[in-house]
Parts: structure tokens; sequence; C-alpha cells
């Protein structure tokens, strides 16, 4: 009789230790699928939504602006990681570009140069309203 509760317990013990097993498998299997998934979604949600008049906004070289008035210099800067993983060039400056025209929007601007070419996440604009 000992014997056999002896084999009947080693027996429970192996079908604990598998089911560990198998479930520890079954999460980093699912771990490994959704982690780039979850990643890959919060880099796309990482972008600056520009407001509803930074479409009239006009990106200029600095000798369009001669007869304008100078506003402000905004400096933006946004994150160029998420993550572990490098944000690309052109949404990184896209982001910039939208805070930006943001903050010209804010000051009643109509017009920005760029001051200082978006660097390491982070950009300078001059603001002018030109009357347009």
């Amino acid at each position: 009789l000992e014997l056999i509760k002896s084999q009947i317990l080693t027996r429970r013990i192996i079908i604990i230790q598998f089911t560990h097993a198998l479930t520890e498998y079954i999460f980093m299997k699912t771990l490994k699928i959704l982690l780039p998934v979850i990643i890959t979604s919060l880099v796309a949600c990482a972008g600056v939504k520009p407001h509803e008049q930074a479409e009239s906004i006009t990106l200029v070289k600095p000798e369009h602006v001669a007869s304008c008035k100078k506003l402000a210099t905004t400096n933006v800067s946004v994150t160029d990681k998420v993550a572990f993983i490098k944000r690309g060039e052109p949404a990184i400056t896209q982001d910039l570009l939208n805070l930006a025209k943001n903050r010209a929007v804010e000051l009643g601007g109509d017009t920005i140069v760029e001051k200082s070419p978006p660097s390491e996440g982070k950009a300078s604009y001059l603001i002018y309203d030109c009357g347009k």
C-alpha cells in the first residue's frame, strides 16, 4: 500500500512539473510573438498630432521673412527612442515640425523658419507673423 501511495505521489509531482514547464513554454512563445507587436504599436502611436490650424503655418527659408514680424523662438523636442527602438528620422523631423507649428498657432504666427536642424530629437524654430 505504501508503495502505491509513493508511486501516486511521484506521478503527481511529475505531472505538476510537466504542467509548470508547459505553461512556461507557452508563456515564452506568446511573449516572443506579442512583444514585437506591442513595441511596434508604441512606436506608431508616438507621433505628435498637429493642431487644426497648423496646416496654414508655412515653413520657409530665412530670406522669406525679411518683412515679417518675429514673434518668438521655440525649442521643441520629442523622444527619439521608444523602449529600446530608435525612431526613424522622418518621423522625428515631422513631430518636431508639428510641435513648432502648434506653437506658432498658439502665438498667432503664420510662418516658421528652422533655426537649428533636428538633432537627437531636438530643434529650434523662429515664429513669425507675415500677415497671411
